[in-house]
């Protein structure tokens, strides 16, 4: 079957930290969801479903699977009234300005580019540290601040609810069903509610799926490669230059944007998750211009420029 894509839109219950790097005692968060994490929240959550006791071999072959089966977007931020969520949803994109990368706010509400201060509305850190009992007092070297997305936050004047907006590729399969809007692997769904990112033990990252069929993204219009099977090809429609995702650097193709070289641990065969740090490549930050027609979109969501 053909990949069909599914718009998205996920309500923050609980505060999210997406890691991005450390400045001295501060463990930074991105503020967007790279669609890596969805692929591993998603798995996280169907392996224990389907296997009661699950081994990390089975942690493999259910990513495995979800990366033959699914393509997610990138996510962003958003907020809204839970009462009227398609009426006052404001959701922010990034753009390469300046030599800098910005967000702005969408839908405009004047001419031009609608710059928003998205730290400001968006982020909150806390501050912890062991505790040395016998000294009673704090250890050494153990002062740590962590950023993250606040589930509710202050814009305009309102509070609001923080929500993330994206959407996700499907390639149904014998495994993998879509009923109507609800998306079932081996009959059982599993995008309705899922844990995102870093700080886990401590009630981080819970996402509660509201809505699937508000298109923030405007990736309805793109269009699939028909041959498309495990590979992914998309074309947009208007040459749009705006880049939505780390897209891979390529020699002799024209970016402009903040470059940023991507690297992780990934699966060992040998020694399980996590044990292995995976060969790095340079990216085009989300918010930079790239002027292409096609991507293609591998597992773990990051773009390549075909055309």
């Amino acid at each position: 079957m053909a990949w069909k894509y599914l718009p998205l839109i996920y309500r923050v219950l609980s505060p999210i930290h997406i890691g991005y790097r450390s400045v001295g005692i501060i463990d930074r968060t991105r503020y967007y969801v790279p669609s890596k994490n969805f692929w591993a929240a998603v798995t996280s959550r169907l392996t224990p479903k389907l296997y009661p006791n699950p081994k990390p071999g089975n942690y493999k072959s259910i990513g495995d699977l979800i990366q033959t089966h699914f393509r997610f977007s990138y996510f962003y931020l958003a907020t809204a009234s839970a009462e009227d969520l398609s009426a006052n949803l404001r959701f922010y994109l990034p753009k390469y300005s300046k030599r800098s990368t910005i967000f702005l706010e969408n839908p405009k509400k004047q001419q031009g580019d609608s710059e928003a201060n998205v730290e400001a509305i968006f982020i909150g850190s806390y501050v912890s540290t062991g505790l040395d009992y016998a000294r009673h007092a704090a250890m050494d070297s153990m002062l740590h601040e962590i950023e993250y997305i606040k589930p509710h936050v202050l814009d305009h004047g309102e509070i609001l609810d923080s929500y993330l907006v994206g959407g996700v590729w499907v390639n149904p399969g014998e495994m993998v069903q879509i009923d109507g809007s609800t998306i079932l692997i081996k009959e059982r769904p599993v995008l309705n509610q899922l844990t995102v990112g870093g700080e886990l033990g401590y009630g981080f990252g819970r996402l509660e799926l509201t809505d699937v069929g508000i298109d923030c993204l405007g990736l309805s219009g793109w269009q699939v490669k028909e041959e498309s099977q495990n590979d992914l090809v998309v074309y947009q429609p208007n040459k749009r230059t705006q880049i939505l995702a780390h897209v891979k650097y390529k020699n002799g193709q024209i970016y402009k944007g903040s470059l940023e070289p991507i690297v992780g641990r990934e699966w060992n065969d040998e020694k399980g998750a996590g044990r292995s740090v995976a060969k790095g490549f340079v990216c085009v930050a989300p918010g930079g211009r790239c002027p292409a027609s096609a991507y293609e979109i591998d597992g773990r969501g990051y773009w390549s420029v075909v055309a």
